[in-house]
């Protein structure tokens, strides 16, 4: 009897553990004692060693799993030939009554073992949720922002500062978001009904590159619906905003602490005190006084060698000149349709702004009341809207083919040290960096272009231009460069002498000037030589010929001069991201970081998918192990990093958002994982061809940085549209104007500047027999027939949408929400048809 009740009872226990070890596995967690059993594995940190080592333990797992159930059917082939035994030698009544108590006590037995392994997986299952995890949720990092010339910035500013400009701010789902997910949808399915449409198409060379062309469209056109892809698309749009009005109605989380949200408030608040910038080199915030900004500025621009000051109607000019020169060299190949793609019709006035050389302060400067001319900065020009963004991009694509017949150049870390693992050294050679000062502003342009083009001459049968020749290219250039004029502080300059940073074409240019520049400065003694932009390492044969190359190169033109660095005391020379020493003419290379660095990256708060801060742990990981392999001083320095940005040695399983081979982007906003992996799971089961993207909400440096913030957003002096808020010179927008005396209200869309739209509906109101079919002519002759012309006020309810198919999904979406009076019937059926 008693080894009848034995096997019952291990069979009862047995059953147990494989539920909870089946539990474990469904969980994708592993027991206790399997952790314990592997935990003195060297190298986990290393992918290769942890995806095995993840394997090893889904083995042994499944082992165990397998031997429970082995026991657990012994125990009931036990119990069978038992039971036929007892039953033949006990009286009924014995053998009821033992089986009734038998029964009791594994009854009995299988609750406590049950609560026991039910405890015991919820401990797991906390440690795999809080211990294992590689992200630490209550990470706040350490002081690393700069603050330069104040005493008035407060713990609590520089406690947000210190998240970094890629941190992103999480927000509650709202209206806004609403409309974005609206417009990600709406925006897929435009582009899948076309692509439907077209059917399968072959392009040619002109066709992929105006494909990869990141400027939109002026217009677009809506096609027509796809039946078979219409109620998969609505249901998709309806499933999508049912999981993201659900995620409204849930509690909020902020990912800032509370002194981070005070600090928040307070540089919000102070926009027009401080300007909050990115250092140069190290990645973190920088902020100061606009005074000693201003003063940095105009410092740098007094240099009448590079600046001299111009005004707009010389902007107007050079800009007329570039379009002229634009059309007359494009129409030779393609229709006015394309060549006008590649004109700036309304160019924003590129603007100027420094950058920070915090890596140039001394480490024992009093940043507080720093002398202003220890400050280092790097002048950037930003053309992006301007008038020679679009044709420098057109001239980078064409161009860039032209680097791989630069022999020093080389693209990155990795190009590096493959081409320096391959170079025979002898003992005695020397090796040294070399560093070019200031080289765009000291470059000479004519000089430039032309070695430019003696390389496209050179190389012309081996390079596509899409049948354009060195002369088109030469004009491109020059009218392009000659595009010089910018804006700080509403005063206009122009760049006299070198390359603006800033603009598409400046590397390429400065990459080919210093080919020419070396090719006539390299001896027979240089054995090594290569270059990423104005950096150099070279080997010598000896410290002397290293000496004479560099004075060559300085030779070569007066204004272009390098410095030199020599190995440390131990050896190591520092290139990129890599440093380099040689040992009996052998390289060992190692992972660098600059120690002016503030080893920013990613922060684990930030309100980024989880898969995005996997893969950016993971490529710093991998980069490190591909340049020094599994140097423990390496390891030992990206555990630090991680660590200051609230990343631990833990499991980085994730998942990833539905993406099919073919499949048309769907940019979806970011709210938290829940709702990510709930979104995830409505578009795997669409059966429509997605690639899911999610995007983050904006980061710090969108919040905080601008790079246009001392220029006034109107000049009138009496503007009909501006009062407290400057609107008329914004681009991009969807607005709403009502009428002052009715109160009527009319919506639309314009990528001008704002003004310029505006403008063509007063002249409509004002003149409206001039206007026959005008929205605002037949308000003013139906409505105010016998009245002067009324006076509109403005609402801008979109803004910085850069893309004609967005602004006019969400002008139709205002539409549908305001029903406004004034447009057109025929505006309303033909705005309403992109969401219908």
């Amino acid at each position: 009897m008693s080894q009848y009740a034995a096997f019952h009872q291990v069979a009862v226990v047995s059953d147990e553990s494989v539920t909870f070890l089946k539990r474990c596995r469904s969980h994708h967690i592993f027991p206790i004692f399997i952790e314990n059993l592997l935990s003195h594995i060297p190298h986990q940190n290393n992918d290769g060693v942890r995806i095995a080592v993840a394997r090893l333990k889904l083995a042994l797992l499944n082992a165990s799993i397998a031997t429970q159930k082995r026991r657990r059917g012994s125990c009931i082939n036990g119990i069978i030939k038992t039971r036929t035994h007892l039953e033949e030698r006990l009286e009924p009544s014995i053998w009821k009554a033992f089986l009734d108590r038998n029964t009791a006590v594994c009854a009995v037995l299988r609750k406590r073992e049950r609560d026991r392994l039910r405890k015991k997986l919820s401990k797991v299952l906390t440690t795999y949720s809080t211990g294992t995890s590689f992200i630490n949720p209550r990470a706040v990092p350490q002081e690393r922002c700069t603050v330069l010339g104040t005493s008035m910035v407060d713990d609590d500013m520089k406690a947000l500062l210190n998240l970094g400009p890629s941190f992103s701010v999480a927000v509650p789902a709202n209206d806004e978001t609403f409309d974005s997910v609206l417009c990600g949808i709406h925006r897929f399915a435009y582009q899948l009904r076309w692509r439907t449409h077209r059917g399968p198409t072959v392009l040619d060379q002109t066709s992929t590159l105006l494909a990869s062309l990141p400027f939109p469209k002026s217009r677009i056109s809506v096609p027509k619906p796809i039946p078979s892809l219409e109620l998969s698309i609505a249901t998709l749009e309806v499933d999508l905003m049912r999981i993201y009005k659900k995620a409204s109605k849930s509690r909020f989380a902020s990912n800032l602490t509370s002194q981070e949200l005070r600090g928040l408030k307070k540089l919000k608040a102070a926009r027009r005190t401080f300007r909050v910038t990115v250092g140069d080199k190290d990645g973190a915030f920088v902020i100061m006084p606009q005074d000693l900004d201003k003063a940095l500025t105009n410092a740098a621009l007094a240099d009448d060698s590079i600046y001299e000051t111009s005004s707009y109607r010389n902007f107007l000019q050079k800009h007329q000149i570039l379009e002229t020169a634009v059309k007359c060299v494009l129409r030779k190949r393609w229709d006015a349709k394309t060549v006008s793609r590649f004109c700036t019709y309304h160019p924003e006035v590129p603007t100027y702004y420094s950058l920070i050389k915090t890596h140039k302060l001394e480490q024992d400067v009093d940043t507080i009341n720093i002398d202003r001319s220890s400050i280092k900065t790097r002048p950037i020009i930003s053309s992006c809207g301007g008038p020679s963004d679009r044709i420098s991009w057109l001239l980078v694509k064409l161009l860039s083919p032209l680097l791989h017949y630069v022999g020093a150049h080389i693209v990155n870390s990795q190009e590096f040290i493959s081409a320096i693992q391959k170079c025979r050294v002898p003992k005695s050679s020397c090796y040294v960096s070399f560093d070019a000062v200031s080289l765009y502003t000291n470059i000479d342009n004519n000089a430039a272009v032309k070695t430019l083009l003696e390389l496209l001459n050179n190389h012309s049968k081996e390079v596509c231009m899409l049948g354009f020749s060195a002369s088109d290219i030469e004009i491109l250039l020059e009218a392009t460069l000659a595009c010089n004029i910018f804006r700080f502080n509403n005063i206009l300059y122009a760049q006299k002498r070198g390359l603006a940073m800033g603009i598409r074409i400046a590397p390429l240019l400065a990459i080919v000037f210093l080919d020419y520049i070396e090719k006539a400065s390299l001896t027979k003694g240089v054995l090594f030589y290569k270059r990423y932009i104005d950096d150099v390492f070279a080997i010598g044969s000896s410290l002397s010929v290293l000496t004479s190359t560099l004075a060559e190169l300085n030779s070569k033109d007066v204004n272009i001069k390098f410095t030199m660095e020599e190995p440390d005391k131990d050896g190591f020379l520092p290139f990129l991201n890599t440093r380099v020493r040689f040992c009996n003419g052998i390289p060992e290379i190692r992972w660098y970081r600059k120690p002016s660095s503030k080893n920013i990256m990613l922060h684990s708060r930030s309100a980024h998918p989880t898969y995005m801060k996997v893969n950016v742990v993971r490529n710093l990981k991998r980069t490190s192990e591909r340049i020094s392999g599994n140097d423990r001083q390496s390891e030992g320095t990206i555990q630090q990093i991680l660590s200051e940005n609230g990343y631990k040695n833990g499991s980085m399983n994730t998942w990833r958002p539905f993406s099919t081979p073919d499949g048309i982007a769907l940019v979806l906003p970011y709210l938290n994982e829940y709702t990510s992996k709930q979104v995830n799971i409505v578009v795997k089961r669409c059966g429509l061809p997605v690639r899911l993207i999610f995007r983050p909400p904006a980061t710090l440096r969108e919040i905080l940085t601008s790079s246009r913030m001392y220029e006034n957003g109107c000049d009138a002096e009496e503007c009909h549209y501006c009062s407290d808020h400057k609107i008329c010179h914004l681009r991009g927008t969807v607005y709403m104007i009502t009428c002052s005396k009715c109160g009527q209200r009319y919506i639309g869309e314009t990528g001008r500047p704002l003004k310029e739209r505006l403008n063509e509906h007063r002249r409509a109101l004002a003149c409206p027999q001039s206007y026959p079919t005008n929205c605002f002519s037949k308000h003013r002759t139906t409505m105010h027939t016998r009245e002067p012309p009324p006076l509109i006020h403005v609402a801008v309810l979109h803004r910085h949408l850069e893309h004609p198919l967005e602004r006019k999904i969400m002008e139709a979406r205002e539409i549908k929400r305001h029903h406004p009076e004034i447009n057109s019937r025929d505006e309303l059926t033909e705005a309403l048809k992109l969401i219908a």
